[in-house]
């Protein structure tokens, strides 16, 4: 499956949904969704994990719209994990790669991770948020 080169052409169904729900707006979800459409599958802009709108939104992998200028541009914005989006929010985008690089390495050398390391499609959180009365 290609992904749509029309605009106004539709997302698959759970997708579309997605979109229709909260701000920015659905056309810029839709933008967002569609820059990141491959094969029918949509992963995550920073991690590349695979992301599913059919998750409950209290999972850490569940779709979450991520920006990416300052200040806050909505037709800037992509899609990622909930998880990665908490975590790239509270730090600027240097930061985040430098966490990132330093729990690669602090990983490696425990031996937590294995060298090389191999993409793991079905990486998932123990837990994820509990929902709130």
């Amino acid at each position: 499956m290609q992904p749509p080169t029309n605009d106004n052409e539709p997302l698959p169904a759970a997708w579309e949904a997605w979109c229709k729900r909260g701000r920015p707006s659905a056309g810029h979800r839709r933008r967002a969704v569609r820059q990141l459409l491959k094969n029918g599958e949509v992963r995550g802009y920073y991690s590349d994990l695979l992301l599913d709108p059919t998750l409950p939104d209290t999972h850490p992998l569940y779709p979450s719209v991520e920006h990416t200028s300052y200040p806050k541009q909505p037709a800037e914005i992509v899609v990622e994990t909930r998880i990665v989006n908490d975590m790239k929010s509270i730090l600027s985008e240097k930061e985040f790669w430098h966490v990132i690089e330093h729990l690669f390495v602090v990983g490696t050398a425990q031996k937590k991770i294995m060298e090389p390391c191999q993409r793991r499609d079905a990486w998932s959180p123990a837990r994820h948020y509990a929902k709130k009365g």
